[in-house]
């Protein structure tokens, strides 16, 4: 399972995906969407992670009626999906980590009853999945972010009484959960971000109250949490894109009163945010992913219902652009840049309420 053949391949694919990023640099415009296969499953607030073979694993989600085990491969050659092997257990807004050993981390979620803190592994190699010890807290909504180290830090999610502030760390060279600490403040629907410096930040979220705009650090040399300043709006299913010169794009939200269009920046170096440009159209529980010419795009989400909007954002400027409309509204999709740069959007909400999309599409950057 934990093959050198597997460690090469990645390799490759991130030279790969580090030459398209030569191609496409300073190459911003306006971009256009086109309709690809549809899975073979309708389904939203799924996960989608890019393989090393350069495929993309969609697993599990809500059909509208139940939480799917369901799963599915894209090939970004041929632009067709197929099935998968079905995950052991039926979970939507879990979370996916791809490993440095090229297998997927699938934990958590909800089964449509109960919250979950059982896991487990999908083996490209052989495309079986694998049953993973259970973490110690039950959770959906939560964070997963691969640290420096190749370990994976759990963060937040709400639980079957309440959200949890607690954090747990999974080691894949032993295959075992221990315990991160906790935040100072509970929440789920929040972001997590790996900074430059190998500490992760924690902004906004829903502390089982209200929107919040508290944000923190973790610190995985010392295995402590610290706070850090506050963001200037409260939010909860906003987006957070690291940028390449070290800042963190956070936009959108739901700020407890309405869908938010602001956006701000955090500055490591300062431990504080500033504002930066608005989107032109509000949002929550949209998709955002850095392209490879370095701006963003910011795609669906709904404010009273499902968006087809898609907007860029420009660091070097600090504003937002237009570009090309999806072909389906939606929320709750996921977004996955390809190696060729081309941006896949897969499921979601299209109907405020309605069953999800089983459409998908590509961005093509221009």
């Amino acid at each position: 399972m934990r093959s050198t053949t597997r460690l090469a391949a990645m390799t490759l694919l991130i030279l790969a995906t580090l030459a398209v990023a030569v191609t496409y640099a300073g190459a911003a415009g306006a971009g256009s969407w086109t309709r690809t296969d549809s899975m073979k499953t309708a389904r939203e607030q799924h996960t989608a992670t890019p393989l090393a073979t350069g495929q993309v694993l969609v697993a599990g989600g809500s059909t509208g009626l139940a939480a799917t085990q369901t799963a599915e491969l894209y090939d970004p050659v041929t632009r067709l999906w197929s099935s998968a092997r079905p995950m052991r257990s039926p979970r939507f807004a879990h979370s996916a980590t791809l490993l440095t050993n090229g297998e997927v981390l699938v934990a958590g979620g909800s089964d449509g009853s109960t919250p979950l803190a059982t896991a487990e592994l999908y083996d490209p190699a052989s495309g079986f999945w694998i049953p993973a010890p259970s973490m110690s807290t039950p959770r959906f909504g939560a964070t997963a972010t691969l640290l420096q180290n190749g370990t994976v830090l759990v963060v937040g999610g709400a639980g079957p009484i309440q959200p949890t502030a607690t954090a747990e760390l999974y080691n894949p060279t032993d295959n075992t959960w221990s315990s991160a600490g906790s935040m100072a403040l509970a929440r789920y629907y929040h972001t997590a971000t790996l900074l430059p410096n190998g500490e992760v930040l924690v902004a906004g979220g829903y502390d089982g109250t209200a929107a919040t705009a508290s944000a923190e650090l973790y610190d995985p040399a010392t295995g402590a949490w610290t706070t850090t300043g506050a963001m200037a709006e409260r939010r909860y299913g906003h987006s957070a894109t690291l940028l390449p010169n070290g800042k963190v794009l956070m936009a959108g939200g739901y700020n407890g009163l309405a869908a938010t269009s602001s956006a701000e920046l955090y500055d490591p170096s300062t431990g504080s945010f500033s504002r930066t440009g608005s989107m032109a159209k509000a949002r929550y529980f949209h998709s955002s992913t850095l392209l490879h010419h370095q701006t963003v795009l910011v795609a669906g989400g709904t404010p009273s219902g499902p968006l087809a909007r898609a907007e860029l954002y420009d660091p070097a400027r600090g504003t937002w652009g237009k570009t090309g409309t999806m072909t389906s509204r939606r929320a709750h999709q996921t977004a996955t840049v390809l190696p060729d740069g081309e941006v896949l959007a897969a499921g979601g909400e299209t109907v405020d309420g309605a069953p999800p999309t089983a459409t998908a599409e590509v961005y093509l950057p221009k």
